[in-house]
């Protein structure tokens, strides 16, 4: 008896064995997923990031261009005609009042890092020049600025500035469908296309111009 109560008690140790090795093992496993699924949750974190920046809208550069075409006699008498072939310089200047505001933009058939509303023009250069009405303490605004009127919100000014100080202006009451349409403004940029003609001159054309 004494042998069997031995046999028996080893074969019970043996279970008892088995199966605690087996929770063990179980708890090893869940233990194991858990971990896989907080791993797959850090990485489902870390990508998250890149993407959000990504989808970040991003301005389509323009390529910047001008036709211009007058009869004016400030115009056709320069001494040396201006070539709107390329564009070099473009600029935006902003100026916000309570009573309203202004967006100035230049566009220049030639480089430079100065001023360009008041730099000395030389010989052969010109700069296209647009005055535009913004409501009070504005930033510029997307949207058509009809320059057959003035003295109003979303309204503006054209001219063609030449050497000598001279600039060819536009005649309001002569021109008709004349307009600058702003398509893109983040901080330090402004994009668009304009299009004005009086009974002496027309332009046209598209500018990216930087915010100063």
């Amino acid at each position: 008896m004494r042998a069997g109560n031995q046999f028996a008690a080893i074969i019970l140790g043996l279970m008892l064995l088995v199966l605690a090795c087996g929770g063990e093992q179980a708890e090893t496993g869940e233990t194991v997923s858990e971990q896989a699924d907080e791993t797959a949750g850090e990485v489902t974190e870390t990508t998250d990031d890149p993407v959000e920046t990504n989808t970040a809208e991003a301005v389509v550069p323009v390529e910047a261009r001008a036709v211009v075409e007058s009869t004016n006699g400030g115009y056709t008498n320069l001494e040396v005609p201006v070539d709107w072939s390329s564009i070099g310089a473009q600029q935006a200047f902003v100026e916000k009042y309570a009573t309203g505001s202004t967006c100035r933009i230049f566009i220049a058939n030639f480089d430079t890092d100065e001023n360009l509303n008041t730099i000395a023009r030389e010989p052969g250069q010109g700069i296209i020049k647009f005055t535009l009405s913004l409501p009070p303490d504005s930033d510029p605004l997307v949207g058509t600025y009809d320059l057959t009127c003035t003295g109003s919100e979303f309204t503006g000014e054209a001219g063609v500035m030449v050497t000598g100080g001279s600039t060819i202006s536009f005649v309001a009451s002569s021109m008709t469908g004349a307009a600058v349409e702003i398509t893109s403004v983040t901080e330090d940029m402004i994009t668009g296309t304009f299009q004005a003609a009086d009974n002496w001159t027309s332009i046209e054309g598209a500018f990216q111009a930087e915010i100063r």
